[in-house]
């Protein structure tokens, strides 16, 4: 992990973790393990197994340390993490807005809206969908009801994204502010 090579390190912990689970440093394979594994974590465009991953080991640090020093720093982790998994699905928002394929645009925003509603990305998801003609939507399970919800403007352009953080390269990231901690 000193050497910044995550994934033999995520190794590691994971065997710390499954073959030795009374040791007394079981807490740091938790802690450490999902650190590394955010850090294997490449962006948007790429897997996200080793962010689920995290996610995964995150929680379980929290249910099974309940008292430990690091819980504040978990909680925070978790929610840069929800904001990456958002970022995830912004970007094939993204993708499908590029290859000019509309019913799988709406159907990525749908998905959006529904596990992420309170991100900026969200925001922007329902944004676009009004801009999307809904002739080329129909028969698309949820939409009806999430349409109705939705202002009506068609053909209005989607507010200009805000940047929060880094910089994404090629995804468009919307301001991701807004987010009610764990």
């Amino acid at each position: 992990q000193r050497h910044s090579n995550y994934v033999e390190a995520d190794r590691y912990y994971e065997i710390l973790r499954d073959e030795y689970p009374d040791s007394r440093h079981l807490e740091a394979a938790f802690v450490l393990g999902a650190h590394v594994k955010q850090m294997s974590y490449q962006g948007a465009y790429y897997e996200g197994e080793d962010l689920q991953g995290a996610r995964r080991l995150k929680e379980q640090s929290l249910q099974l340390f309940p008292v430990s020093h690091q819980n504040s720093q978990i909680r925070q982790d978790l929610d840069e993490i929800y904001l990456q998994e958002a970022e995830r699905l912004w970007a094939m928002v993204d993708y499908y807005r590029r290859k000019n394929r509309p019913r799988a645009i709406a159907i990525a925003c749908v998905r959006l809206i529904s596990e992420y509603p309170d991100t900026g990305y969200a925001r922007e998801a329902r944004n676009l969908l009004n801009t999307i003609d809904r002739s080329e939507l129909t028969d698309l399970p949820e939409l009806p009801e999430l349409l109705e919800q939705l202002p009506q403007s068609p053909g209005a352009a989607p507010e200009a994204p805000g940047r929060q953080g880094p910089p994404v390269k090629a995804v468009s990231s919307p301001d991701v502010s807004g987010r009610a901690t764990l």
